[in-house]
């Protein structure tokens, strides 16, 4: 008769801030809203071996899993005329360590050296216009562009399960 059991410990800390702001500008409706996420810490802990905290951290030792240390998304809305509206979403990530410590852990091997993996951003844009028809229904029709300046993410990669469906 055999039994599982999980000794592993998992805990963060942190915290979420949202701050929305609307308006009229020439009677138009604009509105902000940012929408940031500060998670210093994410502890993991197993009988028999080390702990390691991920908070802050690119690549991670076998299965866990890494974070930056904030996170952020400024969205913007504006209505310049009727039916038309322009919506810009900046996102932003803090920077990264390459592993829990401030060298990458001995396992792992890294094809770009570095101290620091930089922060980054990226910009979406979105404008959609509504057709209202007579019969009461709305069409709306719009073009999103995802990293509106092909922005390239900061070079930083490791050998490991660098395979399709996995983290990394």
């Amino acid at each position: 008769f055999t039994e599982s059991l999980n000794l592993a410990n998992q805990w963060t800390e942190g915290a979420d801030f949202e701050v929305n702001y609307t308006n009229r500008l020439y009677d138009h409706p604009y509105a902000f809203r940012l929408l940031t996420t500060y998670q210093p810490h994410i502890v993991y802990t197993a009988p028999g071996s080390a702990s390691f905290d991920m908070g802050g951290v690119g690549f991670a030792n076998g299965a866990l899993q890494a974070t930056p240390k904030v996170r952020s998304s400024l969205l913007v809305r504006y209505s310049p005329f009727n039916n038309f509206t322009i919506d810009i979403l900046e996102k932003w990530r803090s920077g990264l360590l390459w592993g829990p410590s401030f060298a990458p852990p001995a396992n792992l091997q890294f094809v770009v050296p570095s101290e620091k993996i930089p922060s980054t951003f990226y910009t979406d844009l979105t404008l959609s216009y509504d057709i209202k028809h007579d019969f009461g229904a709305t069409t709306e029709l719009y073009v999103n562009v995802q990293n509106l300046f092909n922005k390239q993410p900061p070079t930083a990669a490791f050998y490991g399960n660098a395979l399709p469906g996995y983290f990394g």
